[in-house]
């Protein structure tokens, strides 16, 4: 077979670095507690996967599009769901205080 024709071996393990704070929390003292801590760094990583209704307003995370950026952090999906829902009602409601 020819070499260009070969296929490439996968390394056995895949990293992802982990995400850093966005700007307008890295300024700020944000304390977290450990067991929180992959939560928060998984929802700061899908601030851009948020459903929208027809009144264009946010209903909820795209929990597919969740699990692989969860995913790529090297993070379990099931560790890191109870953390996501908590903070994703908690966006809903101060939206819909507004």
């Amino acid at each position: 077979m020819p070499k260009h024709h070969r296929p490439r071996r996968r390394p056995a393990t895949l990293t992802a670095p982990r995400p850093r704070l966005p700007p307008r929390l890295a300024r700020r003292d944000c304390p977290v507690l450990a067991q929180n801590w992959d939560a928060v760094m998984a929802f700061c990583a899908v601030q851009t996967q948020w459903r929208h209704g027809p009144s264009g307003h946010p209903t909820g995370l795209d929990y597919a599009a969740c699990r692989a950026a969860v995913a790529a952090l090297g993070l379990r999906w099931k560790d890191v769901f109870a953390g996501l829902r908590i903070m994703e009602a908690e966006v809903l409601e101060a939206i819909q205080e507004r």
